[in-house]
């Protein structure tokens, strides 16, 4: 159910940064896709902040699905910036150590990776139109599905397997609104 694009709409933050702003974040007003192409081989992600259709920044890599822990675990090899105007390839465990210095991501992952260990998502829900999952920072995050924005994951694919269309997410229905407090709140 996770193959696609996901827009991340809630998100409680980091266990950092509940700490650092004294609360959590209910609601994420940046437009951040998160893709995931299940059909390739290796399995792709891709995790994207925008400025309307243009990525500003995007991580793209591998992932691994352990299906008995409903565990996703990913390494980013790749970074884009400004719609692809600049492109780095980064070594192992770089993006967690890129994420955690720069508040993108979670200390939890670059201490991950000083064991040995990859980033992960351990999944509590998905169905056809939503997801939520908890990170190696602890954080809970909840997205909704959408379409492939242009520039995204099936660029990096010959067969176009996550397929483009650009699309600005809809307001989340209210039917939506409330399964997700449920999930989050659970």
């Amino acid at each position: 159910e996770l193959d696609g694009a996901w827009r991340l709409v809630f998100t409680t933050g980091t266990l950092d940064t509940q700490a650092r702003t004294g609360g959590q974040i209910n609601y994420f007003p940046l437009k951040a896709v998160q893709q995931f192409d299940t059909k390739s081989q290796p399995m792709r992600i891709r995790n994207a902040i925008y400025a309307g259709e243009t990525p500003l920044i995007a991580f793209s890599g591998n992932f691994e699905w352990l299906m008995p822990q409903r565990k996703l675990e990913f390494d980013f090899d790749h970074i884009s910036l400004f719609g692809g105007a600049l492109e780095f390839d980064l070594g192992k465990g770089k993006a967690a150590e890129l994420g955690a210095s720069s508040g993108l991501g979670s200390k939890g992952n670059a201490n991950l990776v000083e064991k040995g260990k990859k980033p992960f998502f351990l999944w509590n829900y998905a169905d056809e139109d939503i997801a939520t999952a908890r990170g190696g920072g602890g954080g809970i995050a909840l997205w909704m599905r959408t379409n492939a924005p242009e520039n995204s994951l099936e660029a990096d694919d010959d067969d176009g397997a996550m397929g483009a269309r650009a699309s600005s997410l809809p307001h989340l229905p209210d039917y939506l609104y409330h399964r997700a407090r449920v999930l989050v709140l659970r």
